[in-house]
């Protein structure tokens, strides 16, 4: 039968190692694997809300490269291993380039720079192109 334990250092004790202070705010705390940041710091980080771009902002170079990958019918997968990035973060590039031109799918985004919108792309771009 299981049940919950009050005390950690029970399974987690100080001569195991596993006794850690929170690199953050400064609390003791007790892990299974050692790590610098405790539970609550943990919580707060991940409910931190990202800041979202401003609709008509500029894009960087990075959105420009995925715009261009996107507008050749790439998919996340090819463009992330083109870039040498993970696939969660071309689709993170993709909703922020979406918010920013204002658009929703990728077919509109690769309509979008065949008609001209790369020409608002910067020239070093332009040139890498």
């Amino acid at each position: 039968m299981l049940t919950t334990v009050a005390d950690p250092t029970m399974f987690y004790g100080k001569e195991e190692g596993h006794r850690r202070t929170c690199f953050r705010c400064g609390a003791e705390f007790f892990a299974p694997v050692p790590r610098r940041v405790c539970n609550r710091c943990r919580k707060q980080r991940k409910s931190v809300e990202r800041k979202k771009p401003e609709p008509g902002q500029r894009l960087s170079f990075r959105e420009w490269q995925v715009t261009h990958l996107v507008s050749l019918g790439k998919e996340n997968k090819e463009i992330a291993w083109e870039l040498g990035l993970t696939e969660g973060t071309i689709k993170e590039y993709i909703n922020r380039i979406f918010h920013k031109t204002g658009l929703d799918n990728r077919t509109r985004l690769a309509r979008w720079m065949w008609l001209g919108g790369d020409r608002q792309a910067p020239a070093r771009f332009q040139a890498a192109v």
